[in-house]
């Protein structure tokens, strides 16, 4: 459960809260802050998937390693995965059905819904079993956020991981999204920073920074610390263009401090 050590400003600004509860028992055609909707009225139905619910972050915010995003992922799993468990079109093995299927969709909501408030009990919860919807074939794409995230944060044993299972990973990352609708390709600098949810992320950055986490990026959201001139004392890169966090693929944003030494001091066993 998150601690209150400066999240009482977070909880304030944060624009779901209000939302989850109401998104959970009633299913909409479209997920939007009445406050984006000015904003995104001119990308809806184009690059901007508003039938899946908003991504905005993912975990328990008081994880001492935060990993920033641009937005979230778009697969066509992802539809299958938080909306209505319909399996056309998506050539997987499927591990769940019947009455299990439907009951582990409502666990995928729930906890979906639940992480938009910020409070209780907050896990890494793309990692729950519940989101491993499928198995993946050898060669294949990596198909869904349970697939994508476990690659990034467990990937193969002797990867220089940081992470030996989920539970590990779970308790130790938070991940934050700078636009929290799902977009196909990098949304535009006004969508970017004018949504309701740009103002909850700088209140979580300035959160990050006064109680230490180490957040890790790729270069593309590294440049709007630059842009918005926020600190970045506490700013580490993925080496290349995958988000895969093990030892050799972490560096610092400056300085010569070792990247993987300084993730390793913060990352509870």
């Amino acid at each position: 459960m998150p601690t209150d050590h400066g999240l009482s400003a977070v909880h304030k600004a944060n624009p779901w809260a209000k939302k989850a509860e109401a998104w959970l028992s009633h299913p909409q055609k479209e997920y939007l802050l009445e406050a984006d909707k000015e904003l995104l009225r001119s990308t809806i139905g184009t690059k901007l998937h508003l039938n899946l619910p908003p991504q905005p972050f993912i975990g328990n915010p008081d994880a001492p390693v935060w990993i920033l995003g641009i937005s979230p992922s778009l697969n066509p799993l992802d539809v299958y995965d938080q909306c209505d468990a319909k399996r056309e079109g998506l050539p997987h093995l499927f591990r769940f059905s019947g009455k299990e299927e439907k009951a582990q969709l409502n666990r995928r909501r729930e906890l979906l819904f639940r992480q938009l408030t910020l409070k209780g009990d907050l896990p890494f919860y793309v990692l729950d079993e519940a989101f491993h919807t499928v198995e993946q074939p050898r060669g294949r794409t990596i198909a869904g956020a349970y697939a994508w995230w476990h690659r990034c944060l467990i990937g193969k044993k002797g990867a220089n991981r940081f992470f030996a299972d989920t539970a590990t990973a779970s308790k130790n990352c938070f991940a934050l999204e700078l636009f929290p609708y799902h977009y196909e390709g990098t949304p535009s600098s006004n969508l970017l920073l004018g949504t309701a949810h740009f103002k909850l992320w700088k209140v979580l950055l300035a959160y990050a920074q006064t109680t230490g986490k180490v957040l890790v990026a790729r270069k593309t959201v590294a440049n709007w610390f630059t842009r918005l001139n926020l600190p970045t004392d506490n700013l580490l890169l993925f080496a290349s263009q995958s988000a895969t966090l093990t030892t050799r693929n972490v560096k610092p944003f400056a300085g010569h401090t070792s990247a993987a030494d300084i993730l390793s001091t913060v990352i509870n066993p």
